[in-house]
Order: C-alpha cells, then structure tokens, then sequence
C-alpha cells in the first residue's frame, strides 16, 4: 500500500461515506498538490453514472464482436477444435478475463479512484507511471484492431449500397477505416456516457439473436 506518511497530509483527500460508496472529498489544498490534476481527479458519488447492467452490457459487447468471432474461425479451421470445443474455449477465456477486470474495477467503483491512482499503491508514485504507459501501449494496439474491423464493415456496407463504392477495392477499405476513426472519435468527445444506452439495447439484440440463431439450428439438427 502507499505509505501516506510520506505524503504532506494537505495532500490526502478526505473520504466520506455515501450509501454504499465513498467518495473522496478533495479540497482546494489536494488539488494544488502537484500530484494531482483533473483528468486524474477521483470521481464523486453523482459522476458514477454506470451501474451493474450497463457494465454488463458492456462486457457482453467487448465478449460477443467480430475479433471473437474470428477467433472462434481460427479455432476450427486451424487448431482442429469442434464448434462446441471453440465455444466453450472462448467462454472460458472471456471469464479468466472477467475475473481480474472485475477486481481491478472495485476501487473506481467503491472509491471513485481511477487506474493510473490505484496503481500508486503498488508501484508507487512515480513508477506507477511504467504500468500507465504499458497499458497505454495495449490499448492503442486494441483500438487498431477493432477499428480495422469496424472499417471493413463500413466498406463492405457502402460496397453493397454504391457500386462505385466496391470498385475503390482496397482504397475503399481505408476510408472504411477512416470513417470508423471519427465515430470512435465522437466517443471519446462525448465521453463513456455517449454509448451507455445503445450499449444495453445492443447487447441485449446480440444475445437473443444469438439464442435465436441456436435454436434455429438445433431445431433444423444443425450446428451453428
């Protein structure tokens, strides 16, 4: 844990109690620390917008995406596994996965505190600064991938909607991309909250498409 004693007690926020939460008082004395600034600020109670089900709509969009599904395609066709052994491979995967993000969320639940802060308790003030940029460095990789998806998609829409479209080839595919870019750019303006709410209604259409599509093909003895 940090050793707070190190640490001009100026500089230590207060905590107060709010129903089940804390939120950490920050006064003016904490903000002219120089270890503090906005984009790091912990949030209080009101700020904590998302509850149970919209991080569970968002687990199930970040679990059931295309990458998943490529996966699942790179299972059979090359590791020789069966649908129902890809499947459960992937399942059990997504929750080895869930576990630490779950437990790794708690202190930005119960707390307001957000990741490069926790990571000062145990990597301390100035090395938590290495994990930050590490994870950095993974999301940017993530972020690559998922808009190379999504700009695909966008091609192979547009494709199918304008012939001259399809005939950019791989030209078009690069616009595809572009085009992703701005609208994950319009999320990181509008900030998390700009797609809470298409986050549950379209995690809910993905998992009754899903048990749809399954009993359509069990129903015909075939496996989807």
């Amino acid at each position: 844990m940090l050793n707070t004693k190190k640490v001009p007690q100026q500089y230590v926020s207060k905590m107060v109690e709010v129903g089940e939460f804390i939120e950490l008082n920050v006064q003016d004395d904490v903000r002219n620390s120089p270890l503090y600034n906005d984009d790091i600020a912990p949030t209080n109670v009101a700020q904590r917008t998302w509850h149970k089900w919209d991080v569970a709509a968002l687990w199930v969009g970040m679990a059931i995406c295309v990458p998943t599904y490529t996966l699942g395609g790179v299972l059979t066709a090359y590791f020789g596994l069966s649908v129902i052994e890809a499947l459960i491979t992937i399942l059990i995967a997504n929750i080895i996965v869930l576990i630490p993000l779950t437990l790794n969320a708690f202190s930005g639940t119960k707390y307001g505190i957000p990741f490069p802060v926790l990571l000062r308790s145990s990597f301390g003030l100035y090395g938590s600064n290495l994990p930050c940029l590490i994870r950095a460095i993974v999301a940017c990789g993530w972020f690559g991938i998922q808009t190379l998806f999504g700009g695909i998609a966008c091609h192979i829409l547009l494709s199918n909607l304008s012939g001259d479209w399809a005939a950019l080839g791989s030209q078009g595919e690069v616009y595809g991309f572009l085009m992703f870019w701005v609208l994950n750019l319009y999320v990181v303006l509008k900030g998390s909250d700009s797609i809470k709410k298409i986050g549950k209604l379209v995690s809910a259409y993905i998992v009754n498409n899903g048990v749809w599509f399954n009993a359509l093909g069990l129903t015909a003895n075939k496996s989807i």
